[in-house]
């Protein structure tokens, strides 16, 4: 392939379209990706992580960088705290991570 323009690539990935998935930048971003299953893996499916652990690795694995709450004075506090996020229980994998959604399908229960 001769000549790829970077950013419409990228748009037609983004909205779903045939995109080449070999640029530079995209490939790249893959091996960001993999490197932050491999970390998210390596500590969630372990079942010893503490929550924010596991929060804070799936934001990094997402794209996230918004800033997580304080952390609260006991672990069920904190749990508290990052209840909105989601619980994510590894192995996973994916290709870029900054498409992923989680999208709950119950309402969380009453604490």
């Amino acid at each position: 392939m001769s000549s790829v323009d970077a950013a419409e690539n990228r748009r037609r990935m983004l909205a779903g379209e045939l995109y080449y998935a070999f640029t530079p930048d995209l490939t790249a971003d893959r091996r960001r990706c993999k490197a932050a299953c491999f970390e998210f893996n390596a500590h969630s499916t372990g079942g010893e992580a503490p929550r924010r652990k596991l929060v804070e690795l799936w934001k990094k694995l997402v794209r996230d960088d918004t800033a997580l709450p304080p952390v609260a004075p006991t672990p069920e506090e904190d749990g508290i705290l990052l209840q909105d996020y989601p619980w994510v229980d590894g192995p996973i994998k994916v290709d870029y991570g900054f498409n992923v959604k989680c999208v709950p399908n119950y309402p969380h229960p009453t604490l």
